[in-house]
């Protein structure tokens, strides 16, 4: 859930701040300013090429789980536990599930 939220409030911030900088770019439209314009309008292209990027590896990264030997990972989506679960090693998973490795070690209890 953690990984959803920030990628809405990264690309948020960045639909701001490109549309932010395309308004400044256009306001320095004119003849005289028309280097600041490009550079302006250069630069919100660039800030809009990062923050997809930057979404993309995240998303990208997210959709891996490890899960350690002697475990089980259970994932669940908002709440609701799936019915599968996920054994050792590398898994592939939906990124906006929710996975916690549970213990399948014998222990041994003393009384």
């Amino acid at each position: 859930m953690g990984t959803f939220i920030a990628v809405v409030v990264i690309l948020g911030l960045t639909i701001v701040l490109w549309r932010g900088l395309r308004a400044v770019s256009e306001r320095f439209s004119g003849e005289r300013d028309q280097g600041r314009a490009n550079m302006l309008g250069v630069a919100a292209n660039a800030t809009l090429a990062v923050g997809l990027v930057l979404v993309g590896l995240l998303v990208l990264f997210s959709t891996f789980v490890v899960i350690p030997a002697g475990h089980v990972g259970v994932a669940s989506l908002f709440g609701s536990v799936q019915p599968h679960p996920l054994y050792e090693g590398l898994n592939i998973v939906n990124p906006l599930l929710a996975v916690t490795p549970m213990s399948t070690q014998v222990q041994k209890y003393q009384e």
